[in-house]
């Protein structure tokens, strides 16, 4: 009974890192995604929320995507820490990385 125990929490830790693991590489192929596709000096921080990451990616359905795309100009108007946020972005497994996501309002 005592390794049964010992396996099932070695098993939740693993499957938390796991997790945690796959969101931050994801937010971060965003991050460059959207650098690139915007033209920007810096990289942008991109968020998805909600836990756990892995049963959104995939349901295809993240609930809350936000991003910061800090300071940077658009044509000669600089723009200073923008922001934003996505709600019930669609992004189908397992294409999600080769397709255009659609998405819900965004604030």
């Amino acid at each position: 009974m005592r390794k049964l125990i010992v396996f099932l929490i070695v098993l939740v830790i693993l499957l938390v890192a796991v997790d945690r693991v796959a969101v931050a590489g994801v937010e971060r192929d965003l991050a460059n995604r959207i650098a690139a596709t915007a033209d920007l000096s810096g990289t942008p921080t991109v968020t998805i929320e909600g836990i756990p990451f892995l049963t959104q990616a995939v349901s295809g359905h993240y609930p809350e995507v936000r991003f910061n795309l800090g300071t940077f100009t658009y044509g000669d108007v600089p723009v200073k820490n923008l922001r934003g946020a996505a709600y019930d972005v669609t992004a189908p497994w397992p294409t999600s990385s080769r397709t255009d996501p659609t998405s819900g309002p965004v604030a």
